[in-house]
């Protein structure tokens, strides 16, 4: 590229760097030169010495700042573009001598924006730079001090224990008194005065609250291994949480075992009770449903095993348990879906899973009508004799389906051609009569439709 055709684009952005860090960049005389290792060196040097300008403002309190960073990482935050000519090198080079870490090769634009890292000291931004999530050290610090040594797990459980303790001294006292006891009579048996007893509730109280709220991050993490299990994820951590409160309750120190190893075990008896009640339209008891997770359990460890899937008659043998009833469990264990269940989770679909299922018999309307012809038939045959009731029938085919011929009801009846024919045409014309043939007239009005 001719540098005639460069001078112009240098030129617009040295004023665009001047406007946005505060100094001025000198253009050379129009008759000179412009040399790119003379534009690396001015550029680079002003990028070191506005931040030392900056640094030095924030020391003094004088520097603006913006999101918890200095002016200098405020003008980098823009879409403005290093001058022509700088190579990604001198970038890297300027990155580090500054102290500052980019989240992509460049500092600038589509080099990738400025992000304060771990080698930026003075400042650490809380909210966003660059675009992107910024670190928000008091949350780090918080969770840190939520952590709970041995000591700490002690102390609280000795205070719980003592809350126990209270709570039975005033569910005995509830059972001999028939009603529950007033804090003066609780504190009465236990032998303290009202003020003292309630202090040492509310101290226990706050003792629990601090042990549970430092482990409750094993419910989520025990829970989401139940996520697909027929139960929403929210119940499942409200059940965990419940057992965790459960856990606290009962957790004796003295035995050397971490509060969270024993809590995990609760957490996951409690979420386990729940997807046995609440996990199925037909409830099955639990120990059902844990002798099912028993054989599922025994199914995969004996399909690796023998490298296929085995019988009913192997898994029933390796849990000890009758085939007829293991076969009787399996089968009570189908999932029942609604059929108003949605099959997609769009908004502006409303189909459900009923609209994708067919049904290949009649339709429940023309059973009822056919159903309705059928007893009125019988109703009205009623003014029939034997025979000609019996005509009627095989003429017509009412009981099979089949009609029969003339000659067919000659012989069944053992009678003459004719006489067959005269009987036939005796119980139509009863049943053409007016005060006979309006009773079949409705449903020969909906046949015709």
């Amino acid at each position: 590229m001719q540098t005639g055709a460069l001078r112009p684009c240098v030129l617009f952005l040295a004023l665009c760097f001047a406007a946005e860090f505060g100094h001025s960049f000198q253009p050379a005389p129009a008759s000179s030169s412009i040399s790119s290792s003379s534009s690396k060196t001015r550029w680079c040097s002003n990028v070191k010495r506005t931040r030392l300008d900056a640094s030095e403002n924030t020391e003094t309190g004088e520097g603006e700042t913006w999101g918890g960073a200095s002016p200098f990482i405020k003008a980098r935050t823009t879409n403005a573009q290093p001058p022509l000519g700088v190579s990604r090198t001198a970038l890297r080079a300027v990155e580090n001598n500054s102290g500052i870490k980019s989240s992509g090769v460049g500092l600038f634009g589509r080099f990738g924006n400025i992000n304060l890292g771990a080698g930026s000291n003075k400042h650490h931004a809380k909210g966003s730079v660059g675009g992107q999530k910024g670190v928000d050290l008091k949350t780090k610090t918080k969770n840190r001090e939520a952590a709970l040594t041995a000591e700490d797990e002690h102390e609280l459980s000795k205070q719980i224990q003592i809350l126990c303790k209270l709570k039975a001294k005033k569910d005995n006292l509830a059972a001999k008194l028939s009603r529950a006891p007033t804090d003066d009579e609780w504190a009465a048996v236990i032998g303290c005065s009202k003020k003292a007893l309630l202090r040492q509730i509310k101290k226990s109280q706050v003792a629990k609250g601090k042990l549970v709220a430092a482990n409750a991050g094993i419910v989520r993490v025990i829970a989401k291994n139940y996520e697909n299990s027929g139960v929403v994820l929210a119940d499942l951590i409200q059940e965990g949480n419940l057992g965790l409160l459960e856990a606290a309750d009962r957790f004796n120190p003295e035995k050397g075992f971490k509060f969270c190893t024993y809590a995990a075990w609760w957490v996951r008896q409690r979420i386990g009770r729940s997807i046995a009640v609440q996990s199925r339209v037909i409830r099955l008891p639990v120990y059902v449903h844990n002798l099912l997770g028993t054989m599922a359990k025994t199914t995969r460890t004996m399909t690796a095993e023998l490298g296929r899937k085995p019988t009913d008659e192997e898994v029933a043998a390796r849990m000890k348990v009758p085939v007829s009833k293991l076969r009787m469990y399996a089968a009570s264990s189908k999932h029942v879906l609604s059929l108003e269940l949605p099959v997609s989770h769009r908004k502006d679909d409303k189909r459900t899973l009923s609209d994708s299922l067919t049904w290949d018999g009649a339709d429940p309307v023309d059973n009822l009508e056919v159903e309705a012809l059928r007893s009125e038939l019988v109703n009205v045959m009623d003014e029939l004799d034997d025979k000609e009731k019996l005509v009627v029938r095989m003429r017509f085919g009412l009981d099979d389906g089949i009609c029969k011929t003339r000659p067919e009801l000659a012989e069944a009846l053992n009678v003459s051609r004719e006489r067959a024919r005269l009987i036939e045409t005796k119980a139509i014309n009863k049943l053409r009569h007016p005060s006979t043939s309006f009773r079949l007239k409705v449903f020969l009005s909906s046949l015709m439709k």
